[in-house]
């Protein structure tokens, strides 16, 4: 199994919207819950520069992200 380190991209706005869509993930944040592909979209599209979001990717398909 490789694991693939990246920078996220606006076309993984799927992968992480679902994984926001968990309630494991978002019982204890601030986030409100199931944000839409849209707002992940537009996040994705409008990272600043000293901002980075990272994604771990298993055969194509992403696992997980950092912020």
């Amino acid at each position: 199994m490789k694991i693939e380190i990246r920078h996220a991209e606006p076309e993984d706005a799927d992968a992480l919207q679902a994984i926001h869509a968990d309630e494991a993930l978002y019982t204890n944040t601030l986030q409100l819950p199931m944000p839409s592909k849209t707002l992940w979209r537009k996040r994705l599209t409008d990272i600043p520069d000293n901002m980075y979001i990272l994604v771990a990717e298993i055969e194509g398909e992403v696992w997980g992200f950092r912020l």
